[in-house]
């Protein structure tokens, strides 16, 4: 990254198209649309625009000493998503989730924390992994968490697995939606992120929509885990 692309990306990105005023307090409305205009009424709208999903062209991990006698991974590959896509990008994620928890803590018992989920963006989202385990567990454990990845395309979930899923997190859904609704300032964290303040009640309803083969097509797309993002937090990279 140097200035250049940082300019570019400013410019491109940092547009009134891209962006959401939010005022909160005692304010005459009027007056307030007034003072806005005065102040942001000469700037172009710009066109609304997503960041790019990087390309990963070498593997990318990186190690943080810690003294600690646990052993952290995080992993993270960046997906475009869309109203379309994002549901069953959701379910797929937890598909994944699945898988590591029957291997790592089901069978193997290595894993206090542990699950993969998808952090929705406008445009661009993660499907991110989280697996906390003992020192002496690390070399093991990241490589069956590279091996569960490289193998995500030819998992074959049931149709029945799907719906439970879309159940459950329609289930969550709703209580998050419930939580925010119940405080004094609406809007919560998907608001800034810029998917909107109605999102949840389309996600929640595309949830319940969700096909078992579009979410197997997405698992079939996914990139092996050469080509995810990497972070390692213990003691001593045991594994180099």
């Amino acid at each position: 990254i140097n200035s250049e692309l940082l300019r570019s990306y400013y410019q491109e990105a940092y547009v009134p198209g891209n962006c959401i005023l939010s005022v909160v307090g005692n304010v005459l409305p009027d007056q307030l649309m007034a003072e806005v205009e005065a102040s942001f009424g000469q700037l172009e709208s710009g066109t609304p625009t997503a960041a790019p999903a990087p390309i990963l062209n070498s593997p990318s991990r990186k190690f943080n000493q810690v003294d600690d006698s646990m052993a952290y991974i995080r992993a993270a590959i960046p997906i475009t998503t869309s109203q379309d896509n994002i549901a069953a990008w959701a379910i797929a994620a937890e598909v994944l989730s699945n898988a590591l928890q029957d291997e790592i803590r089901a069978k193997r018992g290595k894993a206090y924390r542990l699950g993969a989920w998808l952090n929705e963006m406008k445009g661009v989202s993660f499907i991110e992994i989280g697996v906390g385990t003992r020192d002496e567990n690390l070399v093991e454990i990241e490589q069956v968490v590279r091996e569960i990845v490289d193998a995500i395309p030819e998992l074959d979930p049931a149709d029945q697995m799907i719906q439970d899923t879309a159940n459950s997190l329609v289930g969550h859904e709703l209580r998050f939606r419930q939580r925010r609704i119940n405080r004094a300032y609406y809007p919560g964290w998907r608001h800034w992120q810029g998917l909107g303040i109605e999102f949840e009640t389309g996600y929640i309803d595309r949830l319940k929509k969700v096909e078992t083969e579009s979410v197997k097509e997405l698992l079939q797309s996914m990139l092996n885990s050469d080509q995810w993002f990497w972070s390692v937090a213990a003691s001593e990279d045991v594994s180099q």
